[in-house]
Order: C-alpha cells, then structure tokens, then sequence
C-alpha cells in the first residue's frame, strides 16, 4: 500500500485467477476517497503463473514503484515495474534485478536523494545459506530505472 501526493490510496494485491489455466496475477486498485476503488488493473509480470510477495513505494516523481518475485526458470526472480500515479496504468516493462541465485521477499523503498533502494532475501547454491542483497536504482521519472548499481 502507497499513498500518493494527492492522497490517493494505492494497494497491490496477488490473487489466483480460475480458467482453463489457473494463475496468480498482481492486481492495482487506488482509491481516492477510501471508499470507492478503481476497477483492479492487472500488473504485467515477468510471465509466470505465480508472482508473490509484491511491495511498493512512490519514486522520487511521485509514481509506483513495484517489486515482487515470481517463479522463471526454475527459479524465483525479484521483478520490478514502475506504475504513473496519474496516468493509472503501468508504464515500462517488468525486469528482473536479480542474477543467478534465488531471491524472495523483496521490499523497496526510496532514499533521500531520490534513488530506489531495493532489497530481498538472496538464497544460496545450498540450501543452508542466505543473505540479503540490495540494488541502488538511479529512477527516471515514469520509466524504469535508466542504470543499475550495486
């Protein structure tokens, strides 16, 4: 959950979708006066069934910033989209920010001088280790992030 600097509330949720092919897809939805919502929007994920754990802050610019992971091949994958508050749907393209090594339970906030800072639970070659990595990301405003460091 965000609030905007209009004070529009925005939530992110995953829920399972029944059909012929049974998937979780994120959802948005903000709402204005805390009472009445916008018709949920499906978020574009990196295409697995199953994307969990989204988390979200407001950029620099004032728009969503979105991270979650999801399975891909044969892995889970933090993901991040950026969302245009006023525009209402997504802009950009999901990526993925992290390598070869597993990751969950991603959070993202921002810094002081306007970066993203994004963080989650990195998973070792072994199952017995872990640790936290985090990723600075230079925002552009109403786009993803243009460069990426450590």
């Amino acid at each position: 959950m965000a609030i905007d600097r209009n004070g529009a509330v925005h939530i992110v949720w995953p829920t399972l979708v029944d059909g012929p092919e049974p998937a979780t897809r994120l959802f948005h939805a903000s709402t204005a006066d805390g009472i009445t919502f916008t018709p949920r929007q499906v978020f574009q994920t990196l295409g697995s069934p199953k994307p969990a754990h989204p988390q979200m802050t407001l950029d620099r610019c004032g728009d969503l910033a979105l991270v979650w992971d999801e399975a891909q091949d044969k892995t889970r994958r933090i993901a991040l989209a950026t969302l245009g508050t006023s525009a209402g749907s997504p802009t950009g393209r999901s990526v993925a920010l992290n390598g070869e090594l597993a990751g969950r339970y991603p959070v993202v906030a921002t810094s002081g001088g306007g970066a993203l800072i994004a963080a989650w639970t990195e998973l070792g070659r072994d199952s017995e280790h872990s640790s936290i990595a985090v990723r600075r990301l230079e925002s552009t405003c109403a786009q993803l992030p243009a460069r990426t460091t450590d």
